[in-house]
C-alpha cells in the first residue's frame, strides 16, 4: 500500500470528504470526558482548522456523520508544532466506539494522537493490553511522526487492523481482539494533562478524510 494509496481489495468509496465538506458533514460536537470548553473551528482554502486555547479543557472535535464497522480510514493532517520542536497541544486523529458508554471495551484506536509533545498510537479494546505500547516502548511514540502534514492511513479488518504513516506501514496487529462493533471517526485538538500544554493557541489543519469500504 505504497503512499496511502488503498491496495486492489479495497470495496466501493463510501465517503470521501474534502475542504468545506469536511466541516459541513461533520458533527461539530464534544467527544468524550476530555473535552469541556469549545475551541474554535475556521474554514481556509481546502482546510478546516480546529483550534485550542492551550488551556485546558479548550477542544475543537469533529465526528463522522456516521460509524462504521471496518473500513479503511485516512487523513491528512497538519499537526501544529511548539517553540521546542514537539507537538503543541493534544491533536489527534481517532476511531472511537459509536457506544460511548461501552468504552474501552467498546474500542478506540488513536490512529494520531500527540501525546506529552510526540505523535503516538494506541489500540484498546475490551482488557486487551495496549499492544502498540509494547511495539512502539516510548510512549507508542511513531518513527518519523512530529509537527508538519502527515497523511495516517488506518486499515481496519476481521481480525486485522495496520496503520500507516506516509504511506509506510508502522504497525499491524492480527488477533482475535480486534474491534468489531462500530467506531466513529473523531478529529480533535484538545489541551489536557496527555497533551504538551503549551497555554498558547494551536491549530490541527485537515486537509481531507476518506473512507474505503473493504470487502
Amino acid at each position: 500500500m505504497p503512499d496511502g494509496v488503498p491496495s486492489s481489495e479495497v470495496g466501493s468509496l463510501e465517503l470521501n470528504l474534502t475542504g468545506p465538506q469536511v466541516y459541513q458533514q461533520f458533527r461539530q460536537e464534544q467527544w468524550g470526558t476530555t473535552c469541556a470548553a469549545a475551541g474554535s473551528y475556521t474554514l481556509g482554502s481546502g482546510t478546516v482548522g480546529l483550534t485550542t486555547t492551550g488551556m485546558a479543557p479548550s477542544c475543537a472535535q469533529l465526528v463522522s456523520p456516521t460509524d462504521y464497522t471496518y473500513g479503511i480510514f485516512q487523513a491528512t493532517v497538519w499537526i501544529p508544532g511548539a517553540a521546542n520542536g514537539l507537538i503543541a497541544n493534544w491533536p489527534a486523529f481517532w476511531l472511537d466506539s459509536a457506544n460511548l458508554a461501552a468504552w474501552p471495551q467498546g474500542g478506540e484506536w488513536d490512529l494520531m494522537e500527540g501525546l506529552a509533545g510526540y505523535d503516538a498510537s494506541h489500540y484498546h479494546y475490551g482488557t486487551l493490553q495496549d499492544p502498540l505500547s509494547v511495539r512502539f516502548p516510548s510512549s507508542g511514540q511513531i518513527p518519523g511522526s512530529g509537527p508538519g502534514w502527515h497523511t495516517i492511513t488506518g486499515v481496519w479488518d476481521r481480525g486485522v487492523i495496520t496503520e500507516y504513516l506516509d504511506g509506510t506501514e508502522v504497525f499491524s496487529w492480527n488477533s482475535s481482539n480486534v474491534v468489531n462493533t462500530p467506531m466513529m471517526i473523531v478529529l480533535s485538538m484538545d489541551s489536557g494533562q496527555y497533551g504538551y500544554t503549551t497555554n498558547a493557541p494551536s491549530t490541527m489543519l485537515v486537509k481531507n478524510v476518506s473512507v474505503w469500504g473493504v470487502r
